[in-house]
């Protein structure tokens, strides 16, 4: 069960191909934390259509899904501003392989988050890709259940955030 899948646009006109689209204010709330995509950025080859990039995100509110933004195929290049993250097993997720178990070859790539808070979650990021690259600017990570930061492959910035719960906060397996 996905809510919103982000996909690339063969009439967009933009040479890969990419979604260049900008979403605004938009609510995204599942029925509990253990089943659900909210918001999944994959665009597969066989769709014809390449790029769930170039996409800018603002004022989103996800919660109560299994994976609040899952990142998959064809995912870079995305900016979330002023977003809220909340009440899901994972806030932010992603590892080697889409729904589908396909293996993820262009994904990770630049994806930032400013402003953004991501609380109250069980882990309020979890990825295993090493070829992701995400920032994290002026954000804050209030109350994730277990981790705020499950860091099992891949590279994650964080400028200017905050860090808030009585536990561990971050895990960086090697």
């Amino acid at each position: 069960n996905v809510a919103i899948t982000i996909t690339g646009d063969s009439a967009s006109g933009n040479p890969y191909e990419q979604s260049a689209q900008y979403f605004k204010g938009i609510t995204l709330h599942g029925l509990d934390n253990t089943v659900g995509i909210g918001l999944y950025f994959n665009t597969t080859i066989a769709s014809g259509d390449c790029g769930s990039s170039h996409t800018y995100m603002q004022g989103l509110n996800i919660s109560y899904f299994k994976k609040g933004v899952r990142f998959a195929e064809h995912s870079y290049l995305i900016t979330f501003e002023g977003c809220d993250i909340w009440g899901c097993a994972d806030g932010i997720y992603m590892d080697t392989q889409d729904i589908a178990l396909n293996t993820l070859t262009d994904a990770g790539e630049n994806i930032r988050f400013n402003n953004c808070c991501i609380f109250q979650n069980d882990y309020g990021i979890r990825l295993n890709n090493g070829a992701t690259y995400f920032k994290f600017y002026a954000t804050s990570f209030d109350g994730n259940n277990v981790l705020s930061v499950l860091l099992a492959a891949g590279e994650i910035h964080c400028l200017g955030c905050h860090f808030e719960a009585n536990e561990q906060q971050v895990d960086v397996k090697s």
